[in-house]
């Protein structure tokens, strides 16, 4: 049983962050577009994300002989991770995307059964075939969940302003319109821990002068793997025809973002009304992105190898 506790003080862009149309603008010293700054909502200016974990863990295990020559083993580990504490609720957030802020993801069993196998094909032991099959799983990625706790709307609020000037102060900063903002992390209610479901097969091979070959195969399919996605996206936009398909031409890149030729860029309309830099939202409210951490099935690898080992004794 893991009993675990979290303390993560992490606020970026704390000391502001500019934003420029494009590289030229920056190096010939022109205004910036935006200037944004993060700063907590609550009454404690270094808020942190305080929260608990507990992970219960069995495992069972045993072997059976079916022939002198030939062992099974068997196996089966099953984790809970649980959640005792929970983060704030943005009412904005659940109306919009049917998300809720303070739902961490539900306890479910990540059941990791596994069978192994040696069977000695003569009964010198010269020649001996082993493998197994099984589903396996890593520590519960507790820091992509933590970022929940951290960003829920409601902590933290992000100010954009359109700057006049490059001011290297972070205290002193001016600009205006300034607008309100908040980037959300959630997690899938459905989340898993990453696994994979391995097999692998080896015949091992005794040779003169205590010698042995092996040939073996490892291979891999993903079951759950981390998928982050940005659901505040509003979709791929074609632009008239500029960008058929929400694609680039010649490059197929995606293009999530409104193309102003007064502007020079991309851009779409603010919570105050008046054009932004970035891609098109959902709801502008949550402009700096809405991230889900889903799970993903796709992936998988193989690796293969051949080697010739001896065992040297102490002398």
């Amino acid at each position: 049983m893991d009993l675990l506790s979290f303390r993560n003080l992490f606020i970026s862009d704390a000391f502001g962050a500019y934003t420029y149309n494009s590289v030229l603008d920056f190096v010939l010293d022109k205004p910036a577009a935006s200037y944004s700054y993060r700063y907590s909502a609550t009454a404690d200016p270094l808020q942190e994300a305080n929260w608990k974990a507990r992970q219960y863990g069995f495992y069972a295990q045993d072997e059976w002989t079916v022939i002198p020559t030939l062992k099974l083993t068997g196996g089966l580990r099953v984790d809970l991770p649980t959640y005792p504490s929970h983060p704030s609720h943005n009412p904005g957030i659940y109306a919009t995307f049917g998300y809720r802020t303070e739902q961490p993801p539900k306890t479910t069993a990540a059941l990791s059964p596994r069978l192994g196998f040696n069977w000695a094909v003569d009964e010198e032991r010269n020649t001996q075939v082993r493998g197994g099959v099984g589903i396996f799983y890593g520590r519960f990625p507790y820091v992509w969940v933590s970022n929940q706790y951290s960003n829920t709307g409601v902590d933290f609020i992000t100010v954009t302003k359109v700057p006049t000037r490059f001011i290297p102060d972070p205290y002193g900063q001016g600009g205006v319109g300034a607008i309100t903002t908040a980037e959300v992390n959630l997690t899938d209610p459905k989340f898993k821990a990453p696994s994979i479901l391995r097999w692998n097969v080896a015949v091992d091979y005794k040779l003169p002068f205590d010698l042995v070959a092996t040939v073996e195969g490892i291979f891999s399919t993903t079951r759950n793997d981390v998928y982050y996605k940005n659901i505040n996206l509003a979709g791929v936009q074609a632009n008239g025809g500029l960008t058929p398909g929400g694609k680039l031409v010649g490059e197929g890149r995606e293009v999530w973002g409104v193309w102003n030729p007064g502007r020079r860029g991309f851009a779409y309309t603010d919570v105050s009304g008046r054009l932004a830099t970035g891609y098109l939202p959902v709801n502008a409210a949550f402009a700096p992105g809405v991230f889900l951490v889903t799970n993903t099935s796709k992936g998988s690898n193989s690796n293969a190898s051949i080697q010739i080992q001896r065992n040297v004794p102490n002398v």
